[in-house]
């Protein structure tokens, strides 16, 4: 079967006065789009979602998707429905592309098992993936020698360039998680200074490895986490120098320190006086 068989539905927005609007509609087959101009408010099933310049948008079979706007008239994209293995009555979370797509089963259903859970159907686009789309709607609007050979060595490069973008978002989003359980876990670590922490315990009150969790505290306060650690001890034990009787070694027990000689060091390296300097 020959692509222009396959692939029924694509085509190239341009920018124009004339209002246009993008109605609410379903594609039995995956549907990529690149968004070059326009920003766009769209929605999946009803959920809004906000489509930058630059974008990829993505639809799975049957979902039903267009613009909460009345009117888009701005807005250049490039879109392209690729077949699947069969007609699907319904959704599904296990779809395989055509045979004659010839794509590797294993990366599909990598592929679909990353968009099904997704949270989002939009994502910033890469120049590769920009241009593969676009080269692929050109093809397909055009009748060219090598036509079908050429379509499927660029759809097979789009589907490689799509699961990478997705495996990239999908590790950002890790990111995301992390930096954000290590942010609270910081700004209460300030009022828990005093306790015995070591690393490994830090890192598991965050759910992340030792590694990760020292490469984001340093993202966040550009130190260590001993040594921000350490500097939390510090300013509390400031606190109590200027206004405590206590003794500096009852001082630094009380701010998390385990000796007055290390207590001592650690102010000096921090301060450039010594604690009863400072005092």
């Amino acid at each position: 079967m020959l692509f222009k068989e396959l692939i029924t539905e694509y085509g190239h927005w341009f920018p124009r006065k004339r209002s246009r609007q993008l109605e609410i509609h379903q594609n039995d087959g995956l549907e990529l789009i690149y968004i070059k101009k326009g920003n766009l408010e769209w929605e999946v099933d009803g959920v809004k979602e906000k489509v930058r310049p630059n974008s990829i948008f993505y639809t799975l079979p049957w979902e039903s998707h267009g613009s909460t706007k009345t009117y888009e008239s701005g807005s250049e994209l490039f879109y392209v429905v690729f077949p699947l293995n069969k007609k699907y009555q319904k959704k599904s979370k296990q779809y395989q592309f055509h045979k004659n797509l010839m794509i590797d089963s294993s990366l599909t259903k990598k592929m679909i098992q990353q968009l099904t859970r997704s949270t989002k159907h939009s994502y910033p686009t890469t120049s590769a993936f920009s241009y593969l789309l676009k080269s692929i709607v050109n093809e397909l609007s055009q009748s060219e020698f090598l036509k079908e050979e050429s379509i499927l060595l660029l759809f097979q490069s789009l589907i490689l360039e799509f699961t990478r973008i997705l495996h990239k978002q999908e590790n950002f989003i890790i990111q995301e998680d992390g930096l954000v359980r290590v942010e609270s876990f910081l700004d209460e670590l300030e009022n828990k200074c005093h306790r015995l922490w070591s690393l490994d315990e830090m890192a598991e009150c965050c759910k992340l490895g030792r590694t990760q969790f020292a490469n984001l505290v340093e993202q966040i306060t550009g130190e260590p986490p001993v040594s921000y650690l350490n500097r939390l001890r510090i300013e509390k034990s400031k606190l109590f120098l200027k206004t405590n009787e206590m003794s500096i070694t009852d001082i630094g027990f009380l701010c998390g320190f385990q000796s007055s000689q290390y207590f001592s060091k650690i102010f000096k390296d921090y301060e450039g006086v010594s604690p009863k300097s400072f005092k």
